[in-house]
Order: C-alpha cells, then sequence, then structure tokens
C-alpha cells in the first residue's frame, strides 16, 4: 500500500510513503451527516504499531503504547492510497 498526502501548493504535490509487509487495511465507508449528506471517506486501518515512535498523536491523544492497539483514520478528501491488485 501506498499513501499520498495533497501538499498545499499552486499545482499537485504529493508526498507518499509505503510500509514493507504492512498489516494495513484500507476501507471505504459512509456516513451520513445531521443534514442528510452522505461521504464516503478512505479509511486505513494499522494493524501493528509497535514499531511506531511512543510519541506519535496517536499514542498521546488516546493513551496507549505503541503496539498495543490498532490505529484507524480517515484520509482527508485530496489523498490517494495506491493499492495492489
Amino acid at each position: 500500500m501506498i499513501s499520498c498526502h495533497h501538499q498545499t501548493y499552486l499545482y499537485a504535490v504529493y508526498i507518499c510513503h509505503f510500509e514493507l509487509a504492512s498489516r494495513n487495511k484500507v476501507f471505504i465507508i459512509s456516513l451520513r451527516g445531521d443534514n442528510g449528506e452522505i461521504v464516503t471517506p478512505i479509511s486505513v486501518c494499522h494493524f501493528d504499531t509497535s514499531s511506531w515512535d511512543a510519541d506519535h498523536v496517536a499514542f498521546r491523544s488516546m493513551g496507549f503504547k505503541p503496539g498495543e492497539s490498532e490505529v484507524c483514520h480517515l484520509l482527508p478528501a485530496h489523498d490517494l492510497v495506491v493499492l495492489p491488485k
């Protein structure tokens, strides 16, 4: 899986990264707002966080340590994920 994050420039610029042999999964989910509008963001779940920096924002905000829990997050609208077939 390759993730590419949109950067703020006058033209399309992305910063991309990947993890070899990662235990990540990608999901497309549907969320309905209070006004009835439906959005379908991409969610990435990282199932092995044992090698992550202990100071990662996910650990600070959720109160756990690397390897103790999975981390899932939504990607912003202009980010990309490239997956093998």
